[in-house]
């Protein structure tokens, strides 16, 4: 049975990520540490998108100040935890190139993702590379080359 969501916001995100075939959980549970107690919680963010360790957030009462304090706290902790989020707002959807704006968040997000693991994964086989450089070892084993998308790991 397809979730209820809580408003039409929601359910216009949760159309956009099933046209694009994004796997989501909606109200996925996610372990957050509160910097301002310092205690871990559970939050239940609007989406999570499955594969891409994504989370989507609509904020759709930015009118109200109390909602706006807590928007701008929920924000502040998505990014001092580095949990990569999106978050919509009403005049988003009301956008005729709603879909384009959210879909080149994601794919910005997934571009960012790609570089770092990238620079994490030049920063191993340099140091595997001096690993193997001080010890002198006579290694008769081929070089790493790039081979398509396997990266040259063997």
């Amino acid at each position: 049975m397809p979730p209820k969501f809580k408003s039409d916001g929601e359910k216009k995100i949760a159309e956009f990520l099933k046209k694009r075939k994004i796997i989501f959980t909606y109200e996925k549970p996610i372990l957050i540490k509160d910097q301002l107690d310092d205690k871990m919680q559970i939050w239940h963010p609007d989406f999570y998108l499955d594969d891409f360790n994504i989370v989507i957030e609509y904020f759709g009462m930015v009118d109200k100040d109390q909602y706006q304090r807590s928007m701008k706290r929920k924000q502040a902790i998505y990014h001092n935890q580095r949990i990569d989020f999106i978050s919509v707002y009403p005049d988003m959807l009301k956008e005729k190139d709603f879909e384009k704006v959210l879909w080149d968040k994601i794919r910005n997000i997934l571009i960012a993702k790609l570089k770092r693991l990238k620079s994490h994964r030049d920063v191993y086989f340099k140091t595997q590379d001096k690993k193997v450089n001080n010890k002198k070892i006579d290694d008769k084993r081929p070089k790493r080359k790039p081979i398509g998308d396997d990266w040259g790991l063997e």
